[in-house]
């Protein structure tokens, strides 16, 4: 590309959530002070424990400011039982009073209609979620729950009419292009669909040699893997993600972590290479391509029963993955076992559509380094190896 792309890396973390998580009960022990308590139901809502966020938030009484209110409608919408879901549709008012920021008000009336989905009330939901775009037309949130449910509807003529609307507000973003997708796909427009997913054009593979240090690849992935296996951050699975019987690790490559950070810089120097190669907007995911992005990593370890389930990256522009360990019997493998696959859901747009839609099957191998646009549906495929791990750390470019 003629313009410049610019990919930052934040600082390496020196804590751990859980080890932050900690430090802050300890200060909240010692002197309690609002700012501390929310971020210590933050933390506790990243770590899935949403009793924990709710014991901080609610003896404080009604909430005094904004991310006060969005932090208890975040633990009580993920806690979710049915009084849960009550409480957490006052706080979300009280979130929407509490700010003169049309933006703020549009996150406030998206959590609104994601809890009224919850407790089955899709008819005020899709008023709410077409009140949060008027305010917010950017809100891809917003936008994804409402052409969502015309698609659920099997109407995706009214997804596409949303689509066509957005963009006239100027307000183009990933999950746009992901519903664009699904919607062509569901009228049957099968070719449009595939360009406008871009995978057989973007996808980039490639398998970059071990670093610096590092006599090998083999050993890289080695010493990668035990601070993977051996960090204090490793948890099962995390509430709303993709992830189904599966181990992972948030932000592994922290200060403690040599082999992690050295794939973390690894990774920059392909992105930054590959983005630079792309040509200028004759798609629309290059014309949404930000001039700034920063990367987020992550990794899911998956046993012989772990998988992900249909998911696009809706925080990207583009994202990817890099294996660090596959079973043997997937290396050599012919059928899907193990497998990564870019396709469409299913059960958003119905099977004919889908299928007509068809897939793609990566055949994962250690070292190999997947790079797509964020909006392509994909999904991964039990391995079923007993006692055999499937490593993968994925990675998101999230715009500025």
């Amino acid at each position: 590309m003629d313009t410049p792309f610019s990919l930052v890396a934040h600082p390496p973390r020196l804590l751990t959530d859980r080890e932050e998580c900690a430090l802050l009960e300890r200060a909240v022990a010692l002197r309690e002070t609002p700012a501390v308590r929310v971020k210590l139901a933050q933390l506790h809502n990243r770590l899935d424990e949403f009793s924990e966020a709710i014991a901080l938030l609610d003896p404080s009484g009604e909430p005094a400011d904004y991310i006060t209110a969005k932090t208890l409608v975040a633990a009580l919408l993920g806690r979710g039982t049915r009084k849960d879901l009550e409480r957490a549709l006052a706080a979300s008012r009280i979130a929407e009073a509490l700010t003169d920021s049309d933006t703020s008000r549009a996150d406030a009336l998206t959590d609104r209609a994601r809890i009224l989905l919850k407790a089955g009330d899709g008819t005020q939901a899709l008023d709410v979620l077409a009140a949060a775009l008027d305010l917010d037309p950017s809100n891809g949130d917003a936008f994804a729950l409402l052409a969502g449910r015309w698609l659920a509807r099997g109407e995706p003529d009214r997804a596409l009419v949303l689509c066509d609307t957005i963009e006239a507000k100027g307000a183009g973003h990933i999950q746009l292009l992901g519903i664009r997708t699904q919607a062509l796909a569901q009228r049957g427009d099968i070719h449009a669909a595939r360009e406008v997913t871009g995978v057989e054009r973007f996808l980039s593979q490639s398998v970059p040699p071990a670093p610096d240090g590092w006599a090998d690849l083999p050993s890289f992935h080695a010493a990668i893997a035990q601070e993977l296996l051996d960090s204090p951050g490793i948890r099962e699975g995390r509430h709303g993600t993709a992830s189904i019987a599966s181990l992972r690790v948030d932000e592994p490559a922290t200060a403690t972590a040599p082999a992690m950070r050295a794939l973390r810089q690894l990774i920059i120097d392909h992105v930054r290479k590959t983005i630079a190669a792309l040509p200028d907007g004759d798609h629309p995911w290059l014309r949404i391509r930000p001039a700034e992005a920063h990367i987020e990593m992550w990794c899911v370890i998956t046993g012989a029963e772990g998988y992900e389930r249909w998911h696009m990256h809706p925080k990207g522009w583009a994202s990817g993955g890099y294996y660090v360990a596959v079973p043997e019997t997937v290396q050599r493998g012919n059928s899907t076992a193990g497998c990564l696959e870019f396709g469409l859901p299913d059960m958003q747009i119905g099977r004919e559509a889908a299928a007509a839609y068809g897939s793609r099957l990566v055949r994962p191998q250690p070292g190999l380094l997947n790079l797509f646009p964020s909006h392509a549906y994909h999904r991964t495929h039990p391995h079923g190896v007993e006692g055999g791990r499937r490593i993968c750390v994925a990675f998101d470019l999230i715009p500025h």
